[in-house]
């Protein structure tokens, strides 16, 4: 196995800098969970990362997500190098296009630009944790060749990639 990918916080628990760092929106020091804005879409974009990027979909009047956010924002400060997305689905439409999604929390891990994992799960931290640290061992091939394993798989590469989800909407808004 090559190099693994993996992104920790430093050992006395203060945030790193990330390779955004220079953009409010994405620097950790100011935020660790940025929730996903109409307004902010095209700067998210700008600045989207070339790494880890944790996306949690959930629905404003669900009690679930509800009490997940808090958990998923401890999370996310535990791990600065990841770019953590809050998305509220009814207010996000455009964003969705053709994606369906009826259950939650539903979380989309992508890793440049690879969906390494898309899936309801349970209103557990824990459940999140253990999936990432699934992920984030392994080397870039490794993920590459995780996305080509199903069917499903290689379809969340078309449907699922948040980064070409704001690209579609920004376009069609200019």
């Amino acid at each position: 196995m090559g190099r693994a990918v993996a992104l920790s916080s430093a050992p006395s628990g203060e945030p790193t800098p990330c390779a955004n760092s220079g953009s409010p929106l994405l620097n950790p020091r100011i935020m660790s969970l940025v929730t996903l804005k109409k307004k902010n879409y095209q700067s998210v974009l700008d600045v989207f990362p070339d790494e880890w990027v944790i996306a949690c979909f959930c629905a404003g009047w669900c009690k679930s997500c509800r009490g997940y956010h808090a958990d998923l924002a401890r999370l996310a400060r535990a791990y600065p190098k990841i770019a953590f997305f809050w998305i509220d689905i009814e207010e996000h439409a455009d964003l969705m296009g053709d994606l369906d999604i009826d259950k939650f929390p539903s979380i989309l891990i992508q890793y440049r630009n690879m969906v390494t994992f898309f899936s309801c799960i349970t209103a557990d931290i824990g459940q999140l944790e253990r999936i990432m640290g699934s992920l984030l061992r392994e080397d870039e091939q490794e993920l590459r060749r995780q996305t080509q394993l199903s069917e499903e798989r290689r379809m969340w590469q078309q449907t699922c990639n948040m980064k070409q989800m704001l690209q579609r909407v920004c376009a069609t808004t200019e």
